[in-house]
């Protein structure tokens, strides 16, 4: 079914996939905004990280045990 609707999506299926990740969007906005200030990033700019490195291999990787949740 997924692989239909990616392959032909109908708008239908496109509003129904925007609405239902805009909780998953919530859970990752509030938890991102809340790990900005931690020490880890801190210390993850400090050692001279990028800020890319910074997002993905620190900031991302956090949310997903809520994000998990919330799909259950």
């Amino acid at each position: 079914m997924a692989l239909a609707a990616f392959i032909n999506p109908s708008p239908v299926m496109i509003i129904i996939a925007v609405f239902s990740c805009m909780e998953i969007v919530r859970i990752v906005e509030a938890e991102v905004k809340s790990l900005r200030e931690r020490e880890f990033i801190s210390a993850g700019r400090m050692l001279g990280f990028s800020n890319m490195h910074i997002v993905f291999r620190q900031l991302l990787p956090k949310p997903i045990g809520p994000i998990i949740v919330a799909q259950l």
